[in-house]
């Protein structure tokens, strides 16, 4: 999202105001149950930083899927995910709050914000 809008681009990314943002992520190999159950209750960083319960659907083959975060700290999802030497291959963010990134949107294209939005 490219805003102008200072207090919205706030309100939207900062940590402190615990705004859903949904990740599609690819790891390079399968995570355990263990790993899953670890990740959604909240991960201990290498800097002793403890994160937010996060809800995680995997995808079947266990290398995919998509994490929520409500909160968003620098480089978060790959250090949750390095606790457990998870290296993520592939992150996309796809929403924030409850707006979506459309599907029919090509990579690298934008498009304004509608007034529903």
């Amino acid at each position: 999202m490219l805003t102008d809008d200072g207090d919205l681009a706030h309100r939207l990314l900062s940590p402190k105001h615990h705004v859903k943002k949904k990740y599609r992520f690819e790891c390079k190999f399968p995570l355990t149950n263990e790993e899953v159950a670890y990740l959604q209750e909240g991960a201990t960083l290498e800097d002793g930083y403890i994160t937010k319960p996060s809800q995680i659907e995997l995808d079947p083959d266990k290398k995919s899927g998509y994490i929520t975060l409500v909160e968003g700290k620098y480089h978060q999802i790959k250090r949750m995910f390095g606790c457990y030497g998870a290296k993520v291959v592939e992150l996309h963010r796809i929403a924030m709050g409850e707006l979506f990134l459309p599907d029919d949107l090509p990579e690298g294209e934008c498009r304004e914000l509608t007034e529903e939005d």
